[in-house]
């Protein structure tokens, strides 16, 4: 997608998502990796500022988590980690590789608990598999292109 983008208006990191806000505003990933658990598989992802986590496929999730040092509770749905975890979680969209720093994948809760900020869910039969949450916005610099219509 071409985009042309006002550096006057907007001062964030160098290294952006460009999405359209049609109805069909995913992007394609293929690549994810975390410590030595990688997986090459096509996925529709979005970026959404109302998700306060990463959604991803419940399997995949899972898979993710532990790799990170989480601890499934299953009362409150959480993957619950030691706050010294410094996992990174790597993406490739596109052509680019965006990687989820510890600062933004651990996520502290209060009372000296941190969690991995991923939870799985069932895939969907259309749709985004992937939900790009808060971590990965506040990783990255997220434009939307608004010329839609």
């Amino acid at each position: 997608m071409l985009a042309v983008v006002d550096h006057t208006f907007i001062q964030c990191n160098p290294q952006c998502i460009l999405e359209s806000t049609s109805k069909a505003a995913s992007r394609k990933m293929t690549k994810v990796k975390i410590d030595d658990y990688s997986l090459k598989r096509s996925f529709q992802v979005i970026s959404d500022t109302g998700t306060s986590l990463i959604a991803a496929p419940s399997a995949i999730a899972f898979a993710i988590a532990r790799k990170a040092g989480g601890k499934f509770d299953q009362q409150q749905g959480l993957f619950f980690v030691d706050c010294k975890a410094t996992p990174s979680l790597e993406l490739t969209i596109g052509e680019k590789n965006y990687v989820i720093g510890p600062e933004n994948f651990i996520v502290h809760v209060g009372d000296g608990r941190c969690i991995v900020s991923i939870f799985g869910y069932p895939s969907p039969s259309f749709g985004p598999s992937w939900i790009l949450g808060d971590p990965f916005i506040r990783e990255y610099c997220n434009i939307y292109d608004g010329s839609y219509h």
